[in-house]
């Protein structure tokens, strides 16, 4: 669907912002090589959703995000304002006092103008084994319509995959082992 068509969408009432599409994919190739790939296109309509302009991905010396992009969008779809590589901040993901390898890249594309029209996509690639994959959270503001939540694991068949929790039960999970 085109996007512009995505934005003309009736919003329910009292929605602070809209996930049009949330796409998760991951590609485990073996148990020291995944790719993970996310994008998101979304509606932000007031202040209280404004967190949702910032975009993020953590890495450590493990792993490297090769792409990282994001665009302000009109509501017909086309481009207002594009991530510069400037724009990217990095810093350290330490908390409190906490010591970690642990890395940030973000940056926030809020133009306090709203409706925002966001569209937000990274690509990170483990390159010496990883722990666990990413945490399916299409959701993680009060409020937020969501349309359309995506999350693909491809894996070897010679590799299990086993869920830690049973919340896959209530979405459309299918599994197949190509």
């Amino acid at each position: 669907m085109p996007y512009s068509a995505w934005f003309r969408q009736p919003v329910v009432e009292n929605t602070n912002a809209r996930i049009h599409y949330d796409s998760t994919h991951i590609q485990i190739n073996s148990s020291k090589s995944m790719r993970e790939y996310q994008k998101i296109v979304l509606t932000i309509y007031n202040k209280k959703a404004e967190k949702l302009a910032m975009h993020y991905a953590y890495y450590n010396r493990n792993s490297e995000i090769t792409t990282f992009n994001a665009r302000i969008l009109d509501d017909r779809g086309k481009t207002v304002l594009k991530l510069k590589k400037a724009d990217i901040i990095d810093v350290s993901a330490s908390g409190n006092n906490d010591v970690t390898d642990s890395r940030l890249q973000y940056a926030e594309m809020n133009r306090a103008k709203y409706p925002m029209h966001l569209e937000l996509e990274y690509e990170k690639v483990y390159k010496k084994g990883f722990y666990s994959i990413p945490p399916w959270t299409p959701q993680e503001a009060l409020k937020v319509q969501v349309d359309q939540s995506i999350y693909v694991v491809n894996y070897p068949k010679t590799m299990p995959l086993i869920p830690l929790n049973n919340c896959l039960r209530a979405t459309n999970f299918r599994k197949s082992n190509k």
